[in-house]
């Protein structure tokens, strides 16, 4: 198929040293299809690990492993990555976690964490995290649009569109929303 194509490209792109030339293959794969694939998401987590972007490399080995059946070569790869990025990171993000747990009024922290655990794609997580924030400021038509997208990512269309909505009915004017929604 297409996607592999671009991801085998990528790939050999990344054996040359070649990162910021590979992630743009790596991203048309995922785009041609290729999201499903285990082996695209651990070449897209050993890339941006290498360029430095450990978010996203987080997110795409927590990706891959999940993808993969156990006992696969790729798993063992995958782990490590996560465990170099995790040892490296695990300070500042397990600080960000007791704060919010430490601070269960505070709107602030709650979004924090919501929005660090959507960015390396632990979705059920985040909305878990979204939920205490939207308790806490249910005006917080940001909080609203980023459990849209959270709900989009999970393929919950028809949450997705009640939390764009709402996003939308506390800012009408958001142009954010009004592109998820395909409207602007």
């Amino acid at each position: 198929s297409s996607h592999r194509h671009s991801m085998f490209t990528g790939r050999f792109l990344l054996d040359q040293g070649r990162i910021d030339e590979a992630i743009p293959f790596f991203e048309r794969s995922l785009n041609e299809g290729g999201d499903a694939d285990k082996i695209l998401h651990l070449y897209m987590g050993q890339a941006y690990e290498k360029n430095e972007q450990p978010r996203l490399a987080l997110k795409h080995y927590l990706t891959s492993i999940e993808e993969i059946n156990p006992g696969i070569l790729t798993e063992e790869a995958a782990q490590e990555g996560l465990e170099r990025i995790w040892l490296q990171y695990a300070p500042q993000i397990e600080a960000l976690r007791r704060s919010a747990e430490n601070s269960p009024r505070d709107f602030e922290k709650q979004n924090q964490m919501a929005l660090f655990l959507h960015s390396i794609g632990q979705y059920d997580k985040a909305i878990a995290y979204y939920q205490r924030a939207l308790k806490l400021k249910p005006s917080s038509w940001q909080a609203w649009h980023n459990v849209g997208l959270v709900k989009k990512h999970q393929r919950k269309f028809t949450e997705a569109v009640q939390a764009i909505e709402s996003a939308l009915a506390l800012n009408p004017a958001n142009v954010d929303s009004l592109n998820t929604l395909g409207i602007c």
